[in-house]
């Protein structure tokens, strides 16, 4: 038996995973200005040491593979049959999951910078930011995700 939608807790869900997405985004932007001014006189180049400049990529690419995979591997084991709350409880678990998949190869890339001097390695950061806030979430995106009843998606526009 379903229980009847609580829509002060949908609504405090939906507004938390707003915010700490935020928070995480702000951090990651605030750490690659900081690597590029703490890190002396970056200059850009694809010289120097090869370790990185081929790991950072192939961990940046993986990060956001990993974490749409696991995104939707979680997204999927949510029920029609699941609340609301339930369903937005395993939409915040998925997005943060996947948030933390692109802030590890930003930071890395982060600290390759603080290691080599070499600024490209900042384009990483930039480029996992950009995906971090392409992928902010939104009630559409959680309407995309999950299966809705219209009951849920009236709801849901009341948040």
């Amino acid at each position: 038996m379903k229980r009847p939608m609580d829509n002060s807790s949908s609504k405090n869900i939906f507004k938390t995973i707003k915010i700490i997405y935020t928070a995480l985004l702000f951090g990651v932007f605030i750490f690659t200005v900081l690597g590029y001014t703490l890190s002396g006189n970056p200059t850009f180049g694809i010289e120097g040491d090869s370790t990185f400049l081929i790991a950072i990529p192939v961990v940046a690419l993986a990060g956001y593979m990993l974490g749409n995979l696991v995104f939707n591997s979680l997204v999927r084991k949510s029920t029609k049959n699941s609340t609301l709350t339930s369903k937005l409880t395993r939409y915040q678990s998925a997005i943060l999951v996947r948030i933390a998949c692109l802030e590890v190869p930003a930071f890395l890339a982060i600290v390759a910078t603080f290691i080599t001097s070499n600024a490209a390695f900042l384009l990483v950061s930039l480029l996992m930011l950009v995906l971090m806030y392409l992928q902010f979430p939104s009630k559409e995106k959680f309407k995309n995700a999950f299966t809705l009843t219209m009951k849920e998606k009236s709801e849901l526009d009341k948040l």
